[in-house]
């Protein structure tokens, strides 16, 4: 198995904000982000220089 960080991007941000949106999910990862557009502008408030954020995906195996 192989584990890589890579540079997280838009298309990442948008997969994820879908995929919590799963009731299931949804009750294990309480989200303050209540939208697409408030995730989106999130993750590029989340790029600047000064934030505190990784800005890292995790891939295993290419995926």
């Amino acid at each position: 198995m192989q584990i890589e960080l890579r540079k997280r991007e838009p298309a990442h941000v948008k997969e994820y904000f879908h995929r919590v949106q799963d009731e299931e999910i949804a009750k294990m990862l309480p989200q303050t982000i209540k939208s697409l557009e408030e995730a989106v502008d999130s993750y590029y408030q989340s790029i600047k220089p000064e934030s505190n954020s990784y800005g890292r995906t995790i891939y295993v195996d290419g995926k």
